[in-house]
């Protein structure tokens, strides 16, 4: 692969991960979002390396690379909606302890058994 190509085979390469990254969230598997997450970041390192000066010769890039930032984003959201209603879903579990906690001693204790009055 030459120099020119380089740019579009990476932006085309991050294209694939980020909807493998949509379906992961879809999925609600975080595991394999967190090796996409890895392998993007190495890619990261490769783009970090290219010289887009050559893209004047490839204009559909810039708008790539917008359709791209655009996923992200996209991707974002949905895992920033993901956190949300999991922090929704821990408080109404622990409201429901809570209630349970106060429930539970508005019946008083429980006389001792057999074995813990015997001495």
């Amino acid at each position: 692969m030459n120099a020119e190509e380089m740019p579009g085979t990476l932006l085309e390469s991050w294209e694939r991960l980020s909807l493998a990254e949509t379906e992961a969230i879809e999925a609600r598997n975080w595991g394999h979002l967190a090796t996409l997450q890895d392998a993007k970041a190495a890619l990261r390192q490769q783009l970090e390396l290219v010289d887009f000066g050559v893209s004047s010769s490839h204009p559909e890039w810039a708008s790539r690379v917008v359709e791209l930032l655009e996923q992200e984003r996209a991707n974002l959201a949905s895992v920033m909606r993901c956190q949300a209603a999991a922090a929704e879903e821990r408080a109404t579990m622990e409201r429901a302890r809570w209630n349970l906690r106060r429930q539970m001693g508005s019946f008083g204790h429980r006389a001792p058994t057999f074995w813990q009055q015997y001495s």
